[in-house]
């Protein structure tokens, strides 16, 4: 709706009417692909740069106060990886800490077609504003990401200025998979200011109890396809 596409006419084209969803359903992964992929036709891929920048926290729930409820750092992205299931990502990710750079890897579900690089382009635009908006919430200061991404160079010089702007002046474009690369591993042992070792245990175990429900609605659908 921010980047100016008629959601509600396209659902209703659909049969779907935004008002009737309940909140709390699981929608399958192949319907919401299909959903995505109807809304976002006749629109650029290069439009999910501005859309990810519309994603926000409150949608994340016991997943964002398991979070913010940390000891550190280091523990904080251990979870964002564990759990990663409940931010909704159609890509995974993967922490890897390299003598003194962390990188938080992004690998997108898919490249080769439209709705697919569309879906990437929001997930790596929405990821990289959840990594600012979650260090503002935790009370810490935002440290410098480089920020690496598996699209080509746009040669349209306002788009190249729109990534440079959201990602900066050295953002990298042509790579494997998108990465967000912070310098100094010092930083994982950095005390999270919300920490509270009771509050983190109890929405550690909702967000398990929630990874079972997805893993069993998961395994039902298997079952039914087959």
């Amino acid at each position: 709706r921010h980047v100016g596409i008629d959601v509600d006419e396209r659902l209703i084209n659909m049969g779907i009417h935004a008002d009737a969803l309940d909140p709390s359903s699981i929608i399958p992964d192949q319907i919401e692909w299909d959903i995505l992929q109807h809304i976002s036709q006749d629109i650029s891929s290069e439009q999910g740069l501005f859309i990810g920048q519309h994603y926000a926290l409150a949608g994340y729930g016991p997943f964002l106060m398991l979070l913010v409820t940390s000891k550190n750092l280091n523990t904080a992205l251990l979870n964002g990886v564990q759990f990663q299931k409940l931010t909704h990502l159609f890509g995974s990710l993967e922490l890897n800490v390299q003598q003194d750079f962390i990188h938080l890897l992004y690998q997108p579900i898919d490249l080769d077609t439209h709705v697919g690089q569309f879906r990437a382009q929001c997930e790596i635009s929405g990821t990289y504003k959840f990594l600012q908006d979650i260090f503002k919430m935790m009370g810490l200061d935002i440290p410098s990401i480089q920020i690496e991404l598996p699209f080509k160079k746009p040669k349209d010089s306002e788009l190249l200025f729109a990534y440079q702007d959201y990602y900066g002046v050295d953002v990298k474009f042509g790579c494997h998979q998108a990465a967000f690369i912070l310098e100094n591993t010092q930083i994982l042992d950095m005390k999270i200011p919300s920490a509270d070792a009771l509050t983190y245990r109890i929405y550690e175990e909702k967000c398990l109890e929630d990874i079972k429900r997805f893993e069993k609605s998961a395994d039902f659908k298997s079952k039914i396809g087959r």
